[in-house]
This record gives structure tokens, C-alpha cells and sequence, in this order.
């Protein structure tokens, strides 16, 4: 058994690390299986139905310039990219949780003998996955390869394609591009996802269709001094 304590849990929201802010997560995946049961039948029928998901996170409130309060001021009724990770994105292959949605409430209250908390909850408006962290936020200051994670041994590859999520948190420099490859043996590797490039504090997320090979990886290259990030990545259906 592998037990993880709820206080490494990592909230990347937009550009921002939210993790200082936070006191706990809360992530659901969700199917709307339509009711097709008619009177000939003796049980419940469903369809496969609409995948639904959501994410939601409690805090206390922070006033500083760009944490919560004012962030999710600015996010509201934009499409944003939400990952968090219950062990801190402390690696390549920890998992990852990720919503692409709108913020659907941002609560503050206030009571006399506590701080001052809040909650808001984000509702998937373009999927919501369980993936897996290919780059841990860690600070890059040179161009290169980063380790690769392997999907297993007789891992037929993905076809249904996947979706990437990219959160920039420190930038300086003039610009820098990471770009997901994938391989089916390596050290043989070609492009999968390319974001847009950098030159700032940003996130993206990004969907591709048909095969994903066995193995991925980054590859980070541009004109820095240094770039901070980290990207989460699902695989849409796994052979």
C-alpha cells in the first residue's frame, strides 16, 4: 500500500501555483448515462452517455497580488486549465488530475473568530482527465530532453489521441517551446503536441488525435534564462 498524505496535494490553476493558498481539493469524473428502461424491461437499461466532470478547492484568502482572490476574479467566465497532483508533482509519472473548465463560484467568507476562507468550484466545460505529470515544475535554465515515461511492456499504442496540459509559472528570457514527443521504442522519437510559444507566464491546453506511442517525453527548446512549468498529460484511450 502506498498511502499519500492529503497535505502534498499540488493545485496548479491557469499560470499560477494555488497550492499556498489552499487547504484541500476536491476532483470528480461523472457520466450522464441517459435512463432507456421500458416496460419490457425488468431491470434498469442505460446508454453510454456524456462524460461530465468537475474540481473543486477550499482555501483561506490571500489579498496578496496575484493569488486567489484576484485571480479567480480574472478567470471567471474563461475557459481555464486546472491540474492538481496529490504528490506535489514531486516527479515525472505521479498522477495528475485535470479540468479544463469555468469557474462556476468563488465564495470568501468571513466569520469572526476564524480567518477569512473561501471555496470555489469549476465545472468541466471541455473535458475533465486522469492523467499523468511529464514535467514537475521544476526550473529549467537549458534546452534538452527530460526523462521519458513508459507506458508498459506490450502497451499497444493510444487511439483515440490525448490532451496536454501546459501551466507556465516563471518565465525570463525571450522565448522557449516545449513540445510533447512520443516513440514506440526508443530512442526514436517524433512530435506529438507543440504549444504555443512561450514568452511569458501562460497555460495552454491542447488535444490530438489518432496513435500515442508507447513512450513520452519533453523536449525543451527556445532562448532563456530560465522557464518554470509543468505539464500534465492523458491519454484518451489506452490499447
Amino acid at each position: 500500500m502506498v498511502f499519500v498524505p492529503g497535505k502534498d496535494a499540488k493545485v496548479f490553476v491557469a499560470q499560477f501555483d494555488m497550492t499556498a493558498d489552499l487547504t484541500g481539493y476536491n476532483f470528480g469524473l461523472d457520466t450522464q448515462n441517459p435512463d432507456v428502461t421500458t416496460m419490457s424491461n425488468d431491470d434498469h437499461v442505460f446508454l453510454a452517455g456524456i462524460g461530465d466532470g468537475s474540481i473543486s478547492v477550499q482555501g483561506v484568502f490571500n489579498a496578496a497580488t496575484d493569488r486567489t482572490d484576484e485571480e479567480f476574479n480574472v478567470l471567471k467566465g474563461t475557459a481555464t486549465v486546472f491540474s492538481a497532483s496529490p504528490t506535489s508533482f514531486a516527479a515525472i509519472g505521479d498522477r495528475a488530475h485535470m479540468v479544463n473548465g469555468l469557474i462556476e463560484n468563488y465564495q470568501p467568507r468571513s466569520v469572526v473568530n476564524d480567518a477569512v476562507r473561501f471555496s470555489s468550484g469549476v465545472k468541466s466545460s471541455a473535458g475533465v482527465f486522469f492523467g499523468e505529470v511529464l514535467h514537475h515544475n521544476n526550473q529549467e535554465s537549458s534546452t534538452g530532453t527530460s526523462a521519458s515515461i513508459d507506458a508498459g511492456a506490450g502497451h499497444a499504442p493510444s487511439t483515440k489521441g490525448a490532451v496536454a496540459f501546459l501551466h507556465v509559472t516563471e518565465f525570463s528570457g525571450t522565448d522557449a517551446t516545449v513540445t510533447i514527443e512520443d516513440a514506440a521504442t526508443e530512442p526514436t522519437y517524433g512530435s506529438l503536441v507543440a504549444f504555443t510559444q512561450v514568452t511569458g507566464l501562460t497555460s495552454e491546453s491542447v488535444e490530438v488525435s489518432g496513435d500515442v506511442q508507447r513512450f513520452t517525453r519533453i523536449n525543451l527548446t527556445g532562448t532563456f534564462t530560465t522557464v518554470t512549468f509543468v505539464v500534465t498529460f492523458a491519454r484518451l484511450l489506452t490499447g
